[in-house]
């Protein structure tokens, strides 16, 4: 998410001054509006990002750990269930990042 930070103001620098202006407002008036502020978008998805890569290690090492192919099918069930859930759940924070731009 810093990379896209980054990404965001290179995008400012090569803008026009009015685009830059455009630009700006929008993020503004999106935090306004209560979208919430584009660092913190970033840093929420960032710990949803986080919070995926935990439950897909520890759903790789249960499944690697099993003791028979069943198992592991199983396990691995669980993981993607568990991934399902968490998106479900806090999914919202990439669709407010994508949509920030409207």
């Amino acid at each position: 998410t810093g990379e896209m930070l980054e990404g965001y103001e290179r995008i400012l620098k090569n803008l026009s001054p009015f685009e830059k202006v455009v630009a700006d407002l929008t993020v503004k008036s999106r935090e306004l509006a209560g979208y919430g502020s584009l660092p913190d978008t970033l840093k929420s998805l960032q710990e949803l990002r986080k919070d995926t890569m935990e439950v897909c290690k520890a759903g790789t090492k249960a499944a690697k750990e099993a003791d028979s192919r069943k198992l592991t099918l199983e396990e691995v069930d669980v993981a993607i269930a568990s991934v399902e859930e968490l998106w479900e759940r806090d999914g919202w924070i990439l669709a407010l990042l994508l949509n920030m731009g409207q």
